[in-house]
């Protein structure tokens, strides 16, 4: 029966039509986190393409107690049905902002006194040598080229994660991961601006 009603698709014996993730707009967003108030994380995916990366990333987000996603509306993975998968249905447990222009979007958080924090491996500052702020939007870059130049330089700073071996950079979706949890780390501690 599965198999007639998904022709193709790898499943685990288990089938459900579930509705599409809805994207939300910044505005609604924002409004309700600063009402809430509070250390908040925000991520911010810069160009993300594999819906698997953008899967994870939204697994770590709801694990590490992100307060949403944003994504730019093109030339991005949008929550599909592998995002879906991928995330362990994480993506509809996490609000998912749509935005079309990415750099606007970081000067509108800024404006409601959040940090904007880019992963970057050629940055300078090394992220636990950073104080990550309590209101922080954290920019994981794209597969191909990480982030982009424009919201690299609208970013407060840019820091890396220190690394070994010849590779290089992470994976999106590690890196982000690995962020989410310094951030995580850093607010428990109560180490924040």
């Amino acid at each position: 029966m599965i198999e007639k009603a998904c022709p193709g698709v790898r499943h685990q014996g288990i089938l459900a039509k579930v509705l599409p993730v809805e994207l939300m707009d910044q505005a609604s967003f924002v409004k309700d986190l600063v009402a809430e108030g509070g250390p908040t994380l925000i991520i911010f995916v810069d160009h993300v393409q594999d819906p698997q990366n953008l899967g994870a990333l939204a697994r770590s987000a709801e694990v590490f107690g992100a307060a949403g996603i944003v994504i730019p509306k093109r030339r991005s993975a949008l929550p599909t049905s592998t995002v879906m998968r991928t995330s362990s249905g994480a993506i509809a447990r996490v609000p998912v902002v749509g935005v079309v222009n990415a750099v606007r979007a970081l000067r509108e958080f800024k404006e409601r006194g959040f940090w904007t924090v880019g992963l970057d491996h050629r940055a300078k500052g090394a992220l636990w040598e950073s104080e990550i702020p309590g209101k922080t939007v954290l920019v994981v870059g794209g597969e191909d080229r990480g982030i982009s130049r424009l919201v690299g330089e609208n970013c407060d700073f840019l820091v890396r994660i220190p690394m070994v071996g010849r590779t290089g950079s992470l994976n999106a979706a590690t890196a982000g991961a690995i962020g989410m949890y310094e951030w995580r780390r850093t607010v428990s501690a109560g180490h924040r601006r």
